[in-house]
């Protein structure tokens, strides 16, 4: 453990440290290690992504929501269009029912697929989540824009909705 978080043949060491970690069931000290190394290491570093990335994942695993989402967001900062870090935000934004981030994720993802047919189901649950949230102006924009690429139900029933209330 000294030896990883001081950087020596981390790449090396790390299948150990798994290993290690799988026989004891000392996750929670494995995640909590990968997030001191990336800490330590300097912005940009690519090792960083790994190590977060790997802790997040951890977290995740142990059910630890609060630290997981904490992690992901930091692996964000580092790599802002990574798409297995939104994907996972919002998966454990719909778990603790947080309308709000969720939102805001699925915007994001939306933003960053140049498939039309995902980014109108992104548009659409972003709607939603923003509808739930109580953000009608971003809910009505994330709407208009799905219309843009198709004309649904879905979407021109929310706005009429969000219209009504917004009068």
């Amino acid at each position: 453990t000294k030896i990883f978080s001081e950087g020596i043949d981390r790449e090396v060491i790390r299948p150990d440290l798994e290993r290690l970690a799988r026989e004891t069931g000392s996750y929670d000290e494995l995640a909590d290690i990968y997030e001191a190394a990336a800490g330590d290491m300097l912005p940009g570093d690519e090792g960083t992504a790994t190590l977060l990335r790997r802790a997040a994942e951890i977290r995740e695993q142990l059910g630890q929501n609060d630290d997981a989402i904490r992690v992901w967001k930091e692996l964000l900062t580092e790599l802002p269009q990574d798409r297995k870090a939104l994907d996972s935000l919002s998966r454990l934004y719909e778990l603790t029912k947080n309308a709000k981030n969720l939102s805001e994720v699925y915007a994001k993802k939306a933003q960053l697929t140049n498939d039309p047919a995902e980014r109108l189901e992104l548009l659409l649950k972003a709607g939603e989540a923003f509808e739930q949230a109580g953000d009608d102006a971003p809910a009505i924009e994330a709407f208009k824009s799905a219309l843009a690429i198709k004309k649904t139900v879905q979407a021109l029933g929310a706005l009429d909705r969000l219209y009504g209330r917004t009068k």
